[in-house]
């Protein structure tokens, strides 16, 4: 999303799945534009009410989200693919903590 150039030249992402504590929770489906894309779920997580109590009891422990890139819109000079950002909206979930440990494509490992 550096710029339209960049944009164009690079792969983005078509299908993305998301894995909530190692299960598959969701299958989201981009359009293939730079504008910000939204989407909606339940609270997950550690989530609370407006009064502090937890909303999701049995799940109040540590939990994980992973995502896997199932399909690509082809750019038009190189075929690598990246997401240069995912927002979190919402109770308890607003970004990756410092030093989040990422599993790369070819089986490595991130952190940022």
């Amino acid at each position: 999303m550096k710029s339209q150039t960049a944009w164009e030249n690079n792969g983005r992402v078509k299908k993305l799945r998301i894995y909530y504590n190692d299960e598959p929770y969701a299958i989201l489906c981009l359009e293939d534009n730079r504008s910000i894309q939204a989407f909606e779920f339940p609270p997950i997580g550690n989530s609370r009410n407006d009064y502090g109590s937890l909303i999701n009891e049995d799940k109040a422990k540590d939990w994980t989200l992973k995502f896997e890139i199932l399909e690509v819109y082809k750019g038009k000079k190189y075929s690598d693919v990246a997401i240069s950002e995912i927002y979190f909206d919402g109770l308890d979930v607003h970004c990756f903590v410092k030093d989040t440990l990422v599993t790369m494509a070819n089986g490595s490992y991130q952190t940022y």
